[in-house]
Parts: structure tokens; C-alpha cells; sequence
């Protein structure tokens, strides 16, 4: 049987997939249902001969086990912790995040706990309001508040795929000066030492250069970050293939001209590559491409060929054998990319290989290159759909184009930053700083303008969990019945998703939308007219600048209790007006109804939208269907914390739903 390994990392991670799914009661009848047909097929000798039938259920089977296993002996223990207050030893892993509101982020791991029925040695994120006073792998003694992270792997934002169950906030520590021995912690002092000569090249610029060699991005701005997402190049920022196989691509070159020995070089390439996914943490996306490049190798080495979804399938059990990394959006992306590129896109490259465009050579081939990146981003666009509309909600349309330009640039200036980065340690890498700095300066500037497009994004409504069902539903039908029919099936898959795209905009025309940030800033906004409140931070302002630009592009009223540069930079930004500091009432549209007043540092405003009554930071308690505050929105489904992630309303007649906007979440 070919591809045994595609078949049982694929049965192995999408088993794991339903798991986190549906409540983790259920997984013992799964297993059991499981285990029932694998028998069958066992016992059936028309599946036993064929052989991927019993190998799907066997690794479906052991998927159950696992996920039984680690919910029973690593989820379920910490609930103890849950809300405890408890004295422990921990040491800090990891170096600190800090975000916009000035808090620090620490990834710890206790030595000790004692807290009755507790787990012992297990890692922990850490927050608190100022630095502590510790370098990584010092042991500190303290008082920590635990709480748990998430209720769910999805709801977690990957934290459960890195085994970390609990946050905590500390009450008191003290620092006992004593290092805790662990190989890591020369990882996280390289890490440290690169952040700090790449640092040397300044702004954005020297912040991409960390982002692109270790995938650390805590230096980005806030608008560079929202650029990259908008233009569909966020992944250039998370090291995965494309990073390993620029940087291994290049020692490979060195040791070439060195003329050292096929197995020597192998031997260095892979403990680079090993050395590398730690200096990125072991990112789901790097050890993916880790495990297919070492593969690729080893099958060099012994001249045997070896296939890329084989790899990707050995790749994908290893990395499922966790079975929380499902549910990283990294992860799930990165596989499918590739998935992609290893099935649709051998069939389109040879498709347009073989047509002659233009007469002229050298020009059919440049075409020939603009058209096989387009059909590689189509590709990954198409499997990847399913996965933005789960994890994020839109799709980036000018992912498209802007690939095309992006990639090799990103291919470039990773390898760019390597060098400077040995150079700088060698003090003498002026002129490769200024090199790196032009080239990140390039690509910061295409990012922006592939972002500032009209309709660069689009948001995905509830019903395309049904539109994307249906169409797996007719290719699974073609697959099972006939596959001759395939082309058919994709042809009237695309027919029914535009159809129903094209129809389901038209109904939902008539809607409002509310959108909520974590900051407590919100944006009415309905086919006519868009309304903007509160806009108090950066973090504001960079998010309701992305979400205005995929809906109507254009503000026609800002209200602020006072002067907001942020706000400002809005109204200059999509051409409103009207900046209102004090009392404004008016119906801006047929379904928005405006009543605006300051007092003091707090603001009112009461928006009637289609029978649904809004308040914000209502200082009278007024009767309203929905209210805003900071970090918190109250409605009829009670108390949203804001804190886990943006919120979208949208408003139909006399009722409303709500979802996250990074997780889709009713």
C-alpha cells in the first residue's frame, strides 16, 4: 500500500480534530464506535486486502487514546488550581511579551506547588503589570492566583497546544538568585542575543528581521502587524517552511563549496535544522517543516525517493500526538498550504508549463512564473477557506497578488537577516544593516499598499459554515460514487459557492453591524451609514481601521469624549468630517438612530438600529438590549469578556448574534 503514513497521520489528526470538537465526554463512545468498525474491516476481506480502511480506523482508535489519556492526566488535574491561591518554586522559560496596555506576559514552569491534589512541574503563563526581577532558568519563590486559560482547545489561542492549561498573577515573589540547569536555556539566551543585534537596525525594520529568523513578532507595531494580516503575508512572519528552507537552503550552499562529504553535510543540516525549530520554540508550522526536510534528506542520503505526502503525514501524526496542536491555527494552516502544493498544484504547474502564452521565451516564461504563483495562491486559498472561516473569520483576497512579490522578497531578507546578524557579532555589519534595513523597508511599504486596497479583506458570515459543508458534501458524494467525475463536482462546488455567496450578501444587505474592540471602542454600521465611538488607543485605532475597510470604507460620525489623535487619524484616514466632543443627536440612516453626549472622562451614546437599543458606557443604567464598557459587553446571553477577543453583532429585524472575531464562536 503506498502512502501508508499520509493515511495515518490525516485518520490520526482529523479524529483528533472531531475530538476537540464535541464534549470530551463523548470521546469513550467515539472510541468505541471506532474500535467496532476497525474490527469489522478486519473481520470483511475486501477491506482487510485493501488495507487503508483498518490502517484510517486503527489510527482513528489510537487517536481516542491518546486524547482520553492526556484530558484524564494533564487537563483534568489543574482544575484543582482553578481560582487557588498557592506558595510555589518556578522558574521562567521563556522571554517576556508586553502588550499595549503595559503588561507583561511570562511562560513558567513550577517546580513545585503546594496546593492539595495539585499537579507538580507543569508550565503556566504568568501576567502582571511590571517586569520581574529574574532571568530566564533563575528559581523564584512566590505566592500565585491561578485561574484557568480556556474551557476548550479553540478557545485557548493555542495555549493548550503548548500544554499550558493555567494563567496566574503573582502576589509576591522573591528571586533565589539559583539557576535551574536545562539545555533550554542556552536557546533562550541565543534567542536574547539575536533579538539584541537585530534590534541594532531599528524600528519596524529591525523588528521583521527578529519576526523572520525566530518568529518573534513582540517588537512589531500594531499597524505593521494589521498590514501583514490585511495583505495576506502574516505567514512570513511565523517561521515555517519557507524560513527552514531559505536558511537550510543556504548552509546546504556552504557546505557544498566546502566539498564536505554527502553524509557529513547531512549530519550538519539536520542538527542546524534541530537547532533552529528550538530557537523558534518548536512553532507547530517549523517542526512541520523540520520533520518533511529531514525526511527529504534521509531519502537523499540513501537514494531513495521520497514522497511529499508521506512526509507530510509522518509530519502531521508527530505533531497530533499533542492533541491540543489541531486546534493552533499555525498548525493547521501550515499543513494545509502544503497539502495544497503536494495535490491541486502539480496538476495546474503542468497545465501551464506546457502552453506557450507569448512567442517570445524569455517573456512566455515570466508569465508563465506570474501565473503558476497565482495558481499556488489559489490553491492555498481554496484549502485554506475552511480553516480562515473557523479561526479567524475573513479572507484576504489580495493574498492573491500580493504573494507573488512578497515571497521572494521574504526569502531574501530572511537569509539577509542571518548574515547580518552573524556579521553584527563579528562587528562588522554596518553595511549589511543598512542593506537589511532598505530591503525590510521594501517590504513594509508593499505590505501597506497591498493592505490599503479597497476590499483587500473579506468577512465570512455565519451561513459559510453551511456553504463550505455542502461543497464537501458533493465532493465526498463524486469521491465515493465516482471519481471520473470529479472536474464536475469542483465545477458546480465553485457554482454553488458563488451563487450562494452572491445571494446571501443580498439578503444580509439590510443588516446592522456592531463591532466591538477589547478596548470597549465600537462601529455601527449599516449599507448607508458608519458611526464610530471611543477610540482610545492604538489598539483601537489599528482595528477599526481593518474592520471600516472591509465594510463600507468610510466613516460619517466619530464620537470622542475628547481630543484623540487616534480618532483624528480615522476621520483623516476614510474622509469624515464630523468629530463630535460633546452632544450630538441625528438619524444618520433609514436603521440609525444617533443619540451622542459626553460628561466628564466617560462618554453616552444610545444607538437604536433595528428595534435593538445600544448604550455604551451608560452612566444612568438605562434599559438597552446590548452594553458596552471597557473589557466588558452585557447582553440577553449575558457578559462577554472582552478580553478573549473582538466582538461582531449583526443585527436583523428585532434580534442579533455575536461572534469573535479571531474565533468564530456564536
Amino acid at each position: 500500500m503506498k502512502r501508508v503514513f499520509a493515511h495515518i497521520g490525516f485518520a490520526f489528526a482529523v479524529t483528533m480534530l472531531v475530538l476537540n470538537l464535541i464534549p470530551a465526554e463523548y470521546c469513550l463512545f467515539l472510541m468505541i464506535g471506532l474500535a467496532v468498525l476497525l474490527i469489522a474491516s478486519l473481520i470483511i476481506k475486501r477491506f482487510r486486502k485493501a488495507l487503508a480502511v483498518p490502517i484510517c480506523l486503527g489510527a482513528a482508535v489510537f487517536a481516542c487514546i491518546i486524547f482520553s489519556i492526556t484530558m484524564n492526566l494533564y487537563v483534568a488535574p489543574t482544575e484543582n488550581l482553578n481560582n487557588a491561591q498557592a506558595d510555589c518554586e518556578f522558574y521562567i522559560t521563556e522571554l517576556p511579551q508586553k502588550n499595549e496596555s503595559g503588561e507583561y506576559s511570562y511562560i513558567i514552569k513550577t517546580t513545585k506547588i503546594n496546593y492539595p491534589n495539585s499537579p507538580q512541574n507543569i508550565k503556566v503563563r504568568l501576567k502582571t503589570k511590571y517586569p520581574i526581577q529574574a532571568d530566564c532558568y533563575q528559581l523564584i519563590k512566590g505566592r500565585l492566583v491561578f485561574h484557568s486559560i480556556a474551557d476548550s482547545a479553540f478557545s485557548s489561542y493555542g495555549y493548550w497546544g503548548k500544554n499550558i492549561y493555567l494563567s496566574s498573577k503573582p502576589i509576591k515573589y522573591v528571586n533565589t538568585k539559583r539557576t535551574v540547569n536545562s539545555p533550554m536555556k542556552y536557546i533562550v539566551n541565543a534567542r536574547k542575543g539575536i533579538k539584541s543585534r537585530l534590534s541594532t537596525i531599528g524600528g519596524d525594520e529591525g523588528a521583521l528581521s527578529q519576526a523572520l529568523i525566530i518568529g518573534d513578532k513582540s517588537e512589531i507595531s500594531s499597524e505593521l502587524y494589521t498590514n501583514f494580516r490585511i495583505s495576506g503575508a502574516a505567514h512570513l512572519m511565523a517561521v515555517s517552511g519557507l524560513h527552514l528552507t531559505a536558511i537550510s537552503g543556504f548552509v546546504l550552499l556552504i557546505l557544498k563549496k566546502l566539498r564536505i562529504p554527502d553524509k557529513a553535510t547531512f549530519c550538519i543540516t539536520i542538527g542546524v535544522i534541530a537547532y533552529y525549530c528550538a530557537l523558534c520554540g518548536f512553532s507547530k508550522s517549523v517542526v512541520r517543516s523540520g520533520i518533511m526536510m529531514c525526511v527529504l534528506m534521509l531519502g537523499n542520503l540513501f537514494g531513495r525517493h521520497s514522497d511529499p505526502l508521506n512526509s507530510l503525514g509522518l509530519a502531521v501524526f508527530i505533531i497530533a500526538l499533542n492533541p491540543f496542536a489541531v486546534c493552533d491555527a499555525g498548525a493547521v494552516l501550515s499543513v494545509l498550504c502544503v497539502l495544497s502544493l503536494c495535490t491541486a498544484y502539480p496538476y495546474l504547474d503542468r497545465k501551464i508549463s506546457v502552453t506557450k502564452i507569448i512567442k517570445n521565451y524569455r517573456m512566455n516564461r515570466a508569465v508563465q512564473y506570474v501565473l503558476k504563483a497565482l495558481a499556488s495562491a489559489f490553491c492555498i486559498m481554496a484549502y485554506s477557506i475552511c480553516a480562515y472561516y473557523i479561526f479567524f473569520g475573513y479572507v484576504s483576497l489580495v493574498s492573491l497578488v500580493s504573494g507573488i512579490v512578497l515571497i521572494p522578497l521574504g526569502s531574501f531578507a530572511t537569509v539577509l537577516a542571518l548574515i547580518t546578524n552573524f556579521f553584527i557579532r563579528l562587528n562588522i555589519g554596518a553595511p549589511l544593516i543598512f542593506i537589511s534595513r532598505i530591503t525590510n523597508r521594501i517590504i513594509i511599504f508593499l505590505v501597506g499598499k497591498f493592505a490599503s486596497m479597497r476590499f483587500a479583506i473579506i468577512n465570512f458570515e455565519n451561513y459559510f459554515g453551511f456553504v463550505a459543508a455542502g461543497i464537501l458534501i458533493i465532493l465526498a458524494l463524486c469521491f465515493i460514487i465516482n471519481k471520473k467525475h470529479m472536474k464536475k463536482a469542483l465545477v458546480i462546488s465553485l457554482i454553488f459557492a458563488v451563487g450562494s455567496v452572491f445571494s446571501m450578501s443580498l439578503i444580509n444587505s439590510n443588516n446592522t453591524y456592531v463591532y466591538v474592540t477589547q478596548g470597549g471602542a465600537a462601529v455601527i454600521c449599516d449599507n448607508q451609514s458608519t458611526a464610530v465611538f471611543g477610540v482610545k488607543t492604538k489598539s483601537d485605532y489599528y482595528s477599526i481601521k481593518k474592520f471600516v475597510s472591509t465594510r463600507s470604507n468610510s466613516i460619517d460620525f466619530i464620537g470622542t469624549n475628547k481630543q484623540s489623535e487616534y480618532a483624528s487619524m480615522l476621520a483623516e484616514e476614510f474622509g469624515c468630517k464630523r468629530i463630535v466632543y460633546r452632544t450630538y443627536s441625528k438619524k444618520l440612516s433609514d436603521n440609525l438612530n444617533i443619540d451622542y453626549k459626553t460628561k466628564k472622562d466617560i462618554f453616552d451614546f444610545t444607538a437604536s438600529t433595528n428595534d435593538i437599543t445600544l448604550s455604551c458606557n451608560n452612566e444612568q443604567k438605562t434599559k438597552s438590549d446590548i452594553n458596552i464598557s471597557y473589557k466588558i459587553c452585557k447582553d440577553k446571553n449575558g457578559y462577554i469578556d472582552l478580553s478573549n477577543g473582538d466582538i461582531i453583532y449583526r443585527i436583523s429585524k428585532n434580534n442579533y448574534r455575536a461572534r469573535r472575531v479571531n474565533i468564530w464562536q456564536e
